[in-house]
């Protein structure tokens, strides 16, 4: 009678495993059918509203192609929460249907032990969610920002005025305004300050980045050194310098948090 019951035992632990693969390949599958399908549906509506701006800016294919392959993780990532909750709704749905969860559950199933393949499920899906979310789509997004910038929303402009910047361990620099379409400074001063005392100290009109060289020239610049109670002047027309100051500091740093990995 025992050994009745412990092969009955076996057989139930063994078909409710068949019944949580079932499950659980129809939760998947169902999840992955939806994404797809709300992924094909939003890249066309998306691709007809941003035509105009991709003739308009003379867009070649191949950076449509590649800004839409970047595009269609973020998507992904955006709506796998709502997915993921349409997934359980309509397995369930159709199991219901079909009666096949009154009899899992006439079968001693109760609706706790019902839920875990579900679960499983959502663990894998937030899984794979989150690396995604923490280091794939940040480095795909880059591309997907800069695009969108360069060819679907407004030029950025720097229009910040009176910059200041850290520059070295005790190097400052100073700008009145900075354009960063010419990549050129105005009213420019760099301060080198040394046991909290002016050592030295340069004026200039304009700095410009020169892209050959990858430095910035002084132009029309004057110098004052300050040392032992002497002070020492100098000045020119053009002066090369190298800073720790790119023009990519004075780029746009909007949703620049989208690209920032864990």
């Amino acid at each position: 009678m025992e050994e009745y019951h412990g092969k009955k035992g076996h057989a139930a632990i063994v078909a409710m495993k068949k019944i949580d693969i079932y499950i659980l390949k129809k939760f998947i599958g169902t999840f992955i059918f939806v994404v797809f399908g709300l992924l094909a549906i939003i890249c066309v509506i998306d691709f007809t509203e941003k035509n105009d701006d991709f003739i308009k800016n003379n867009v070649s294919g191949s950076m449509i192609g590649l800004y839409y392959l970047t595009f269609i993780p973020f998507i992904a990532s955006l709506i796998t929460p709502i997915t993921t909750f349409i997934a359980a709704v309509f397995v369930t749905s159709k199991m219901a249907a079909k009666s096949e969860i009154i009899a899992i559950l006439a079968s001693g199933v109760s609706f706790r032990r019902l839920i875990l393949p579900y679960f499983i499920g959502a663990v894998l899906i937030a899984g794979a969610s989150f690396y995604l979310n923490s280091y794939v789509i940040p480095d795909t997004n880059k591309y997907r920002i800069n695009f969108e910038i360069a060819y679907l929303g407004k030029p950025f402009y720097f229009s910040d005025r009176n910059i200041h910047f850290k520059i070295g361990e005790d190097q400052y620099i100073y700008m009145d305004r900075y354009n960063n379409r010419r990549e050129m400074g105005y009213k420019v001063t760099l301060e080198l300050i040394q046991d909290l005392k002016l050592r030295e100290k340069i004026h200039a009109q304009r700095i410009e980045w020169d892209t050959a060289t990858e430095r910035w020239t002084l132009i029309d610049w004057q110098k004052r050194t300050l040392l032992d109670g002497y002070e020492t002047f100098d000045g020119g027309k053009k002066l090369d310098t190298l800073l720790n100051l790119y023009p990519k500091d004075f780029d746009s740093k909007e949703r620049l948090w989208e690209t920032l990995t864990m």
